[in-house]
């Protein structure tokens, strides 16, 4: 084996066809065995800047293979792992406003809205009960 700088794999790859485990990442490098089609093998790692993957099995560097030449294996956990679904579209608003409902502003009951504080507690008092509106006020004659 070569020292290279790899790019950890470590998936099951299987062989698209024939193909050569070389000592080397060189085409011209001695062959030093050989998968056939549809055979696994571990992918260790990529050489980093080529096209080269360093192949094993049980944990035993056996070679390199050229890239194109093998294909994650669809057995293996990375090609069994189901992509995360889209992102929801946020929730759209609505430009009128929601109608709150405070006490004494039903307008089945009270269809003029008025509401009347009958007293603050912060105060410590009650509102004058002359200040409330006992009975519906009637309009002054002109004198």
């Amino acid at each position: 084996m070569i020292d290279a700088e790899l790019i950890p794999i470590n998936q099951t790859y299987r062989a698209k066809s024939n193909v050569n485990i070389r000592q080397a990442p060189r085409v011209n490098s001695a062959r030093i065995g050989g998968l056939k089609r549809g055979e696994r093998i571990t992918a260790i790692g990529r050489v980093r800047g080529y096209d080269w993957i360093l192949v094993g099995r049980v944990g035993t560097q056996l070679g390199y293979v050229f890239y194109s030449l093998i294909e994650l294996d669809p057995t293996s956990v990375a090609a069994r792992v189901v992509p995360a679904p889209p992102p929801q579209p946020p929730p759209t608003l609505s430009t009128k406003p929601k109608p709150q409902s405070w006490p004494g502003t039903n307008r089945a009951t009270n269809p003029q809205g008025i509401a009347v504080i009958v007293g603050n507690r912060a105060y410590g008092g009650d509102v004058p009960r002359w200040i409330l509106p006992t009975t519906t006020p009637t309009p002054c004659a002109a004198s």
